[in-house]
């Protein structure tokens, strides 16, 4: 080799070198700091979750997010982080990214036996959940409430803007009952918005946003019929009803989502007991503390009080449905991770699945500075109309306090209803 090309070559190796060491100083930082999980799937027992007892010790919220809400293994993991928090931490509260109204007869299911899993498994608002992965932990919920005291038993939250049938139930009966005056007036209004939103997300959102001054002004007479006696709603009654209207206001203004998810949380929370421990479940955009996510506000609130845990994959396979108009399925293939990506570190840990806990300082320069650098990540829509790229632009300490990783995705398994539900083009 001419000695021109040779020098060339060794200060390209050169000019390499320090990004080669601080690769291999996070890889191998990784491989040692990772907790192995030998399963995603339940039921499994929890010897090899017991290091998170420390890493959760002071944790009264845990989010627990999602980089595709169509795969397989991110439902099943979370089931099984579900079950270790409730049996092994003593959580009791499930929250999710679904609706708040149009999720309480879940929880009457899984508290009650009211209704049957299938119907209020659909009536979530998103068919992302309406999935046989999910519906396995529906059933562990409600078969673990049969077994334990009224203390224990696990409750059901959404918290979401949209979907508010329930709501729009409540409310009209409650109006019937303190404002009659108000009752003609209320249900139009309420038959508007249900035929916006059997239409949704394809809605018009010009009849969705002139929906907010009606709804404020119901709002303050609700408000003002509260303070007047007789008292015909206990303090709790009115505080719910009240509520299932400012949703509807929420889900009127047609932006601040993550803000509004994060408000209907803080109002779950304060009508819990103090000492109660929470999961949210939703997309890693939503659990993270960046951004104006709900992560974020949650952080603000809560401090330290809040985990956030996100959830990555390396290769494989994963479901979305076909939107704008509603249509059918669709499943994604994701190649591997491009080097630099965060996926691609995290694979290159040669471990199958793992959780890393990143609140602990690492001591190591290299993964420090890699922790604050800004690179991509694969961000799965569950409406795969989408054309821009699925990626995030993150720094991961700033993103998250833990990450879980599983080598391989595969495709979420749709129940009949949700199967049904594609096929008449309803639904998101």
């Amino acid at each position: 080799m001419p000695r021109r090309s040779l020098f060339l070559l060794v200060c390209v190796i050169a000019l390499q070198r320090p990004a080669f060491a601080q690769d291999s100083a996070v890889v191998s930082w990784i491989r040692e700091t990772a907790i192995p999980l030998r399963t995603v799937d339940a039921d499994s027992g929890f010897a090899d979750l017991a290091p998170l007892k420390s890493v959760l010790a002071d944790v009264r919220i845990v989010g627990l997010g999602e980089s595709s809400h169509g795969t397989s293994e991110f439902q099943r993991v979370k089931h099984r982080l579900f079950e270790f928090l409730v049996k092994e931490m003593g959580y009791t509260v499930f929250t999710m990214e679904a609706s708040y109204s149009d999720a309480q007869p879940m929880n009457d299911y899984i508290l009650h036996g009211k209704g049957n899993r299938s119907d209020v498994l659909s009536k979530l608002g998103y068919v992302a959940w309406d999935m046989e992965e999910f519906a396995a932990m529906v059933d562990w919920m409600r078969a673990y409430n049969r077994t334990v005291p009224e203390a224990r038993k696990i409750r059901f939250y959404g918290v979401d803007i949209y979907r508010n049938s329930v709501g729009r139930d409540k409310v009209l009966a409650t109006v019937r009952r303190v404002l009659p005056t108000a009752l003609a007036t209320t249900d139009s209004l309420f038959h508007t918005l249900a035929e916006q939103e059997r239409r949704w997300p394809s809605w018009d959102t010009t009849v969705i946003a002139a929906a907010r001054a009606p709804l404020d002004a119901l709002a303050s007479k609700l408000e003002a019929r509260r303070r007047a006696p007789p008292a015909e709603l206990t303090p709790a009654e009115w505080d719910e009803i009240i509520q299932l209207v400012d949703v509807m206001r929420q889900q009127a203004v047609l932006r601040h989502r993550d803000q509004y998810m994060a408000q209907n949380l803080v109002y779950v929370i304060d009508h819990e007991a103090p000492a109660t421990k929470f999961v949210y479940w939703a997309h890693d955009d939503h659990v993270t503390t960046d951004s104006l996510s709900v992560g974020y506000f949650l952080r603000q609130r809560y401090r330290d009080g809040y985990y956030a845990l996100g959830l990555y994959f390396n290769q494989g396979t994963y479901l979305t449905r076909l939107i704008f108009p509603p249509r059918d399925f669709d499943i994604k293939t994701v190649p591997p991770a491009a080097e630099g990506t965060l996926e691609w570190f995290l694979a290159r840990a040669g471990l199958p699945r793992f959780f890393l806990d990143l609140r602990a300082p690492s001591g190591k320069p290299a993964v420090e500075a890699w922790l604050r650098t800004s690179r991509l990540a694969f961000s799965g829509v569950w409406a795969s109309d989408y054309t821009q790229p699925l990626n995030d632009t993150l720094k991961v300490r700033d993103w998250y306090d833990g990450l879980l990783f599983v080598s391989e995705s595969t495709p979420t398994h749709p129940t009949s209803n949700a199967r049904r539900i594609a096929a008449r083009k309803e639904g998101f």
